[in-house]
């Protein structure tokens, strides 16, 4: 996960643990790996939201609950030197992703085929969460009720 600022757009805040979303400000950019087991299966993108007491991590989130998704290129992904300014190159986004999130809610965000080929040791695949009137941060955990972004394969 890598954050980006509108308002330091040449800043590269480099890889956290937590991301951050402000309004109108930082978003944060979430690279995920498509295993070579993947082939010919669907990809379904998720995001796991738990509310505070299902959740083993403390998160912060305050505001309209509204988001934006937006997909970067398959095989490419934010790295340490990411910026706003310098994000990986436009790629497919989901069709209808959610507009709102909110606590206690798991949402699909978006389900094909996973685009790994024969031969590819992995598929990286990213986007961008950002959202016009919310902060959010928390820590992305697969433990006791998981939180944040995953990608079940079937």
């Amino acid at each position: 996960m890598v954050p980006v600022s509108k308002s330091a757009p040449n800043i590269a805040f480099g890889s956290t643990k937590v991301p951050l979303i402000t309004p109108g400000d930082f978003c944060t950019i979430f690279n995920l790996v498509i295993p070579p087991t993947a082939v010919d299966k669907t990809c379904t993108l998720e995001f796991l939201f738990p509310r505070i007491d299902q959740s083993a991590l403390l998160y912060v989130y305050y505001g309209g609950g509204n988001f934006t998704f937006t997909g970067y290129a398959f095989g490419t992904g934010a790295t340490e030197q990411t910026t706003y300014n310098k994000q990986p190159p436009p790629g497919p986004s989901p069709p209808q992703p959610p507009a709102v999130l909110s606590p206690g809610n798991a949402y699909t965000i978006n389900v094909k085929g996973c685009a790994i080929e024969t031969g590819m040791a992995r598929l990286e695949v990213s986007g961008l969460l950002c959202s016009p009137d919310t902060t959010f941060t928390f820590l992305q955990s697969d433990k006791k009720c998981p939180i944040g972004f995953f990608v079940a394969i079937t």
